[in-house]
């Protein structure tokens, strides 16, 4: 399945537009400025029926601004370093969770009773703590403790990893991931 960066998410057609992909699988990054071009409680109301769906995240942001369509122009691949639990080691360009390959794209669950979602770009190590949360360490050095979300718990479809100078890539379940340190 793809995933869609829609803009003007919480506009009618925005709305409509990252349901329907929504439901046909695939994953959406919401962006929308949250303007007052009209009532901003109808805004509201299409984002937190969208919010409240698996595959969807939100950013309020101004495409207008320069810099942040930038932000998506500097995409790169994920790299990183697996452990297992049994000590097996890989090293490489990874697909987590079979779908998110690139440092833009999101890492989502829950902290406490709040959806949160962070790119790959700002995590530094996820550590497996049973089959229904994981440790986020930051690149700032802070670190939560995210449940209930497919990128976190046993939902996950587990990681490829292309080694360097290899064929074909390496797949790793998840429930045989201890941790994933990026680079």
């Amino acid at each position: 399945m793809g995933n869609y960066l829609v803009t003007g998410a919480a506009g009618f057609i925005g709305a409509r537009t990252s349901e329907l992909l929504i439901k046909d699988g695939h994953t959406v990054v919401g962006i929308d400025n949250l303007n007052e071009a009209y009532d901003p409680r109808m805004k509201e109301y299409r984002l937190q029926r969208l919010q409240s769906m698996d595959g969807f995240s939100f950013h309020k942001l101004d495409i207008s601004d320069k810099s942040i369509i930038d932000q998506f122009k500097t995409q790169k691949e994920l790299l990183a370093s697996i452990k297992t639990f049994n000590g097996e080691a890989y090293s490489g360009k990874i697909v987590f969770d079979l779908d998110e390959e690139f440092d833009f794209e999101l890492l989502q669950g829950k902290l406490h009773e709040f959806e949160y979602s962070t790119p790959f770009r700002n995590v530094k190590k996820i550590k497996q703590h049973d089959d229904s949360r994981c440790e986020i360490e930051l690149k700032n050095g802070q670190k939560i403790m995210l449940s209930d979300g497919q990128d976190v718990d046993g939902r996950n479809q587990g990681v490829l990893v292309y080694a360097q100078g290899k064929g074909d890539p390496k797949y790793v379940p998840w429930d045989k991931v201890s941790e994933i340190e990026f680079r």
